[in-house]
This record gives structure tokens, sequence and C-alpha cells, in this order.
């Protein structure tokens, strides 16, 4: 309230619920740069934006600092109701930044550094390259992202190939997720962390390649179906009422197979502690 009453007297401002947009306001931080778009793109649909300032793009390039995207809105006029009418004339802000941006937006609120000129001078250079720094990694994680991505279609179309270059290489969390849904299509995907797990069993006994890997599953698959049906990874009560779900997910697949096997994986919380076997 403090930092309002400041803002409304130092710009002579009449009516602050309309004048200033960010009364109100939420912070969406993304992962990476092409993150921002499909944001953008999804605030303008559900909201009547009047403003989109830009301060990643719109920004002189030869300046380092604050970036961010600033969306000034308010809730759709077509919206009918009790709910909506008292506060569909009220202006709302939407910050939508990445992690590195809000990292180096807390580090200079931390720092108290508004503006370049706010910097000492003996220590502007090193504010500017440090803040380069943040932009830097931004522009490296989106390449990554869009890179891995590019690897991802390549292993998708050699592991439709059935080809030797997939499936008799080291299994990678990539190649291991995307074996697992065209193996398993019908079955709950996995996590990322639960991928990773899975690689490490899948490691610590000896399973190295998706070859090796797919001979197991499709040689126990019978046994692993039959126990499915009479053992359901789900919770029966005294009446027969079935809570929970009635399938394995993928990776339970997985493990639930190698359970029939001379050489089951050993349990998640054993990976977690590094215990094999």
């Amino acid at each position: 309230m403090r930092s309002l009453l400041k803002k409304v007297d130092n710009k002579g401002i009449n009516d602050p619920f309309s004048e200033i947009p960010d009364i109100v306001g939420a912070r969406v931080v993304t992962l990476f740069l092409s993150d921002i778009n499909r944001i953008i793109e999804t605030l303008n649909s559900c909201f009547d934006v009047s403003v989109v300032d830009n301060k990643i793009d719109d920004t002189d390039p030869r300046l380092f600092g604050y970036l961010s995207v600033h969306v000034h809105a308010r809730i759709k006029s077509t919206f009918q109701g009790t709910r909506y009418d008292r506060i569909k004339q009220f202006l709302f802000e939407v910050q939508v930044r990445t992690i590195a941006m809000d990292a180096w937006a807390s580090v200079s609120r931390h720092l108290a550094y508004k503006s370049e000129s706010d910097v000492p001078p003996d220590l502007r250079r090193d504010f500017n390259a440090l803040s380069g720094l943040y932009y830097v990694a931004d522009k490296h994680l989106e390449m990554f992202f869009k890179s891995r991505a590019a690897t991802r279609a390549k292993i998708d179309l050699e592991l439709d190939a059935k080809s030797d270059a997939i499936y008799k290489q080291p299994i990678n969390a990539d190649s291991l997720l995307l074996f697992l849904e065209k193996m398993y299509p019908d079955r709950e995907e996995s996590t990322g962390n639960e991928i990773g797990e899975l690689l490490s069993e899948l490691r610590s006994v000896g399973v190295k390649d998706l070859e090796e890997l797919e001979q197991v599953l499709k040689k126990h698959s019978k046994a692993f179906l039959i126990a499915e049906r009479l053992s359901p990874p789900a919770d029966v009560d005294e009446e027969g009422n079935v809570f929970g779900d009635t399938r394995f997910t993928r990776i339970g697949a997985v493990r639930s197979t190698f359970d029939h096997t001379d050489n089951p994986l050993p349990k998640p919380w054993m990976t977690r502690l590094g215990v094999e076997g």
C-alpha cells in the first residue's frame, strides 16, 4: 500500500484503479524463451489485452538489465455474471519472464539497482557483464531445448525403422522415454524423474541397450499381463470397491515385467539409496 500511495503521489494520479495497471498482478516464470510467446498468445485469448510492454525485444540491445514482458489486461467484456461484473473494469498486469530473467531481477532488487545510473561507476562494467551472462544463459538454454527436440525427432524415426543406430546404442533418458511411448502407447506416460530412476535400475541389472530391453519385455509380456489382471496396482476395500488405477504406468509395466525374470529390477527406494540387487 505504501508503494502504491507513493506512485500515486509522484505521478499525480487521480484514479489509481483505472490508471495503474499493476495494482493487481501476477508473474509467470518460464523455462525457455520460446515459452514466452506461447504464454502471451494464451493471455490474448483469455483476456482483453490493452498493452504488451516487451522489455526483451524492444530494449536497446546495447544495454543489459531488467528483461521481462508486461501484459496489461482486463477480464473480457463478454464475461457475464456477478463474479465478473464488479471487477471487469479493473486493469491487471501479468509479468512473463524466464527463470534466468527472474533470477537477475531478484539480484538487482536485492542490490537496489533499478537502472544503470544507480550503479556506482566503478561497478557498472561488472554489473553489465553479469547481466549479459544471464542473457547468454537464456539463449543457450533455448538452443539446447531446440537441439533436444531435433534429437528426439531423429530418435523417433530410428525407433520406427528399428535401426541399429538406436537399438544397439547405450540407452539414454530420451531414447528410453520414446521407446516406452511406442511399447506401451495406451498406458499412462511417465515423468522425467521417473525415467531417470528406471534408467539407473536397468543399468544396475546389466540392461544396456533397447534391443535387450525389448527382448525381455516381449518374452515376459504374457506373464506380466496375467499378473496385472490378478493383482492390479490399485487398492480394494473389503466390499470389493477399487480405488486408484487398475493398470500399471509405462514404467510400472517395465518394473513389473522384470519381476517375472531371474533378474528383477531393484526397487525405486533402493535405487535412490544406491543399493543394487
